[in-house]
């Protein structure tokens, strides 16, 4: 056994960041490993600090959207202790970092999964930490799942420190083909592997446990999970909608909706007993397919077209993005089955190549 220290996007409001990262530490504690999250927030000051921390919880005003965030991490707080589990104190700098990883005795940094190399998603200050500046010579570095968001490198300012760090991992997968690319022909390095999501890596009788079955109404729904709501989109859920059985009715979680936001374990329900999805997440797209739902992905692109086009690809369901051009194709894929038997054949190989990086990695 050895003791691991997890690195990821920050946990709040993020259902499938906090799914993919809670798979990621179920599955190496499966291995016998010890997991701590390892919690990295921006480059803050002290003042700066006690400043955030009485905006987090200062009644009647949102500043810069911290106490939003506040609550919204409250929410998710027990889900993300359940299933995440231990986690650092909040690390405000490389120096912190390194500090707490050489006190804790972590033996080994896995970074990922998500867009943990989207370095506009990174914490201010840690763009160096991602690519693991902190971690020292004893320590084993491991990327798995790692995704830059995009088919290309946009910081070329960070192109030297992210080549140079990247050459000191011991074994480096990603999500996206694409990614693999970068690494060879960007950062030198040519022996990234193209492995599964998390989410997609483990059981999925995992997620009976985050969210076991419960009795509800049994009338048939569509569900739409929306990122990024636009009057296109809205046209598009109204062509399926009409393509569906009249009595067919229509639930929506908008993540970027100001109203009340179900729970993890209510999202992952609505995902599992939808008759059909509609969805410009990707992480929406990956549960529609591990619970073998009827779907259609919208492309997002400000949020990376890529990683759709990677994984859909990959399962053979491509014909499934749809964009906001393609309005005459929506009602066709309502009636178009998904050979989702063939689709899981296909996982369950990708999900044994993931496994067994990441078992040979950490040996």
């Amino acid at each position: 056994m050895s003791k691991l220290g997890l690195l990821t996007l920050p946990l709040v409001e993020n259902y499938g960041g906090i799914i993919q990262c809670a798979c990621l530490a179920s599955f190496l504690r499966e291995q016998g490993h010890e997991v701590v999250l390892l919690r990295r927030a921006p480059d803050r000051s002290l003042p700066m600090r006690l400043a955030v921390q009485m905006l987090e919880k200062l009644p009647g005003q949102n500043i810069r959207g911290f106490r939003q965030r506040a609550r919204e991490l409250a929410q998710n707080q027990a889900f993300i202790d359940a299933f995440v589990g231990p986690a650092s104190p909040l690390l405000y700098s490389s120096d912190d970092m390194a500090r707490y990883a050489r006190k804790a005795q972590i033996a080994g940094v896995v970074v990922g999964s998500d867009q943990v190399w989207r370095m506009q998603y990174v914490p201010k200050g840690g763009e160096g930490d991602y690519f693991l500046a902190f971690a020292d010579a004893s320590m084993k570095r491991v990327a798995y799942a790692a995704s830059f968001g995009h088919d290309t490198w946009n910081y070329p300012e960070l192109t030297a420190q992210a080549s140079a760090l990247l050459q000191k991992f011991d074994h480096v997968a990603v999500r996206e083909k694409s990614g693999a690319t970068i690494c060879r022909d960007v950062f030198g390095r040519d022996s990234a592997v193209h492995v599964l999501d998390p989410t997609m890596l483990v059981d999925p009788a995992i997620y009976e446990r985050m969210s076991p079955p419960a009795p509800g109404d049994q009338a048939p729904y569509l569900y739409r999970y929306i990122l990024d709501d636009t009057a296109e989109i809205s046209a598009i859920t109204k062509l399926i909608k009409a393509a569906l059985p009249a009595q067919t009715q229509a639930r929506s979680t908008i993540l970027t909706d100001s109203s009340e936001k179900p729970t993890i374990e209510r999202w992952i329900a609505n995902l599992r007993s939808a008759d059909f999805v509609i969805t410009d997440s990707f992480h929406g797209t990956v549960f529609a397919i591990i619970f073998r739902k009827n779907f259609v992905t919208l492309v997002n692109n400000n949020r990376g077209a890529g990683r759709f086009y990677s994984l859909m690809t990959e399962l053979g369901l491509a014909d499934r993005i749809l964009s906001t051009a393609e309005q005459d194709r929506a009602a066709t894929l309502v009636a178009n089955p998904i050979d989702f038997d063939a689709v899981h054949d296909r996982i369950d190989r990708w999900r044994e190549i993931s496994r067994q990086f990441l078992q040979q990695a950490l040996r």
